[in-house]
């Protein structure tokens, strides 16, 4: 048993297990804005969402709104034209698209705006950033993904005739892109040659046959999609399989169970730090083409944080060896226990700061899985703890990229 000293620096990662979405739920949790572009959540879980403009034809929207989890809201940043994607980067900055004026701003924490890049920038929408700091983007005017490095030189990273105005943009946890298109229902990988491919196809709807995209995100190691043009959630796997996770297809905007949920034509999108909640604006104009104003709502319950393996009371209390060790960047943590206790589960790093607590609950006897996700955590050797009212163990495991 390994002994670690107590927390001094709180990280993030996500982590996952499987979820019945079923129990989704979708809540509104803003009064009405100015806000129809993207929507990034920075380190500290604050939500910053852009606002594209009024139509999709007069993108004058200039702001971007720092948005708390109470639903408050002021101004972060002013001097956007047609602010529409946006992702944090390594160094904390927002890099924020600027369709109606072809270039790339970086936001700075207090809000000020510099432009970052305009060479091989084309009605940019969507914005991903790996973790060396190149920034990719989506251009919805030149069906390109341009690359540009953390020291500006810009470069054309994909070209494809599958490309029809990508819009959201996305990367995981093996540098792979992924995209989906606004004219049409193919969400598009790139990989790490710039090679296009289709991966899936979401409906559009009786208003666009042929599809129609948001935005998407990547958690969980799935993706989100928003299909804009059938009002619509779905997740779609890296292997491509899709399901529905939100939204009947009508338009409206009814809260409650998922599946039972209406949307107005949703667009941006990004998942909690936790991976359990997804951020997405919404019109509210429930007909005609008007994207402003919006609202932010929010699904919940994406991910649980333990997964019961079966009925059986365990006779002792074990903490079995992460499988697969070394692993990269997902693994599974199995464990027993042997009668009904608090229950928590933590992830230290080697000078023993806490990373994460996975969960703290009461669990009922019996046996456990869960699956931890460390896409944002470096290379290393890592502690997982279990603690119960009586009984502490803790085993190594270690993150090889």
């Amino acid at each position: 048993m390994y002994k670690l000293k107590h927390p001094i620096i709180i990280l993030y990662i996500l982590f996952s297990s499987v979820v019945s979405y079923s129990q989704l739920m979708v809540e509104t949790f803003t009064t009405s804005f100015e806000a129809s572009g993207g929507i990034s959540v920075d380190k500290n879980g604050v939500i910053y969402v852009a606002n594209f403009g009024a139509l999709l034809n007069n993108a004058n929207g200039t702001q971007v709104w720092k948005l708390f989890p109470d639903g408050s809201k002021s101004i972060f940043a002013t001097g956007l034209f047609g602010a529409s994607g946006n992702c944090f980067g390594p160094d904390g900055y927002l890099y924020q698209s600027n369709i109606a004026a072809n270039r790339i701003s970086k936001i700075d924490t207090n809000g000020n705006v510099v432009t970052f890049a305009t060479a091989n920038i084309f009605n940019p929408v969507g914005v991903a950033i790996d973790k060396m700091g190149n920034v990719f983007v989506a251009n919805c005017g030149s069906n390109t993904i341009a690359k540009i490095t953390s020291q500006g030189v810009s470069s054309v990273y994909a070209s494809s005739n599958l490309l029809s105005c990508p819009n959201g943009l996305t990367i995981d946890s093996n540098r792979n892109l992924y995209t989906c298109n606004f004219s049409n229902g193919n969400v598009l990988k790139i990989d790490t040659t710039g090679t296009v491919s289709i991966l899936a196809t979401i409906p559009g709807g009786t208003a666009y046959p042929g599809g129609n995209n948001g935005h998407l995100t990547f958690a969980n190691e799935v993706l989100y999609v928003v299909g804009r043009g059938g009002n619509q959630i779905w997740e779609v796997t890296l292997d491509g399989d899709t399901t529905l996770i939100a939204g009947t297809g009508i338009r409206g905007q009814l809260d409650g169970p998922a599946l039972e949920s209406t949307w107005s034509v949703p667009n941006g999108i990004r998942a909690s730090l936790t991976g359990d909640t997804l951020y997405i604006n919404d019109a509210v104009p429930l007909s005609g083409p008007n994207l402003n104003p919006i609202v932010v709502r929010r699904i919940f319950g994406l991910t649980t944080s333990v997964q019961s393996l079966g009925s059986e009371t365990p006779d002792n209390f074990n903490l079995y060896q992460n499988y697969p060790n070394p692993f990269n960047p997902s693994t599974k943590i199995k464990f027993d226990i042997a009668k009904a206790s608090n229950v928590s589960l933590k992830v230290y790093d080697s000078l023993g700061r806490l990373v994460r607590v996975v969960f703290d609950k009461k669990l009922s006897a019996g046996s456990y899985e869960s699956r931890f996700v460390a896409d944002q955590l470096p290379s290393g050797v890592y502690y997982y703890s279990l603690i119960t009212n009586n009984d502490t163990q803790t085993n190594k495991m270690i993150l090889v990229r």
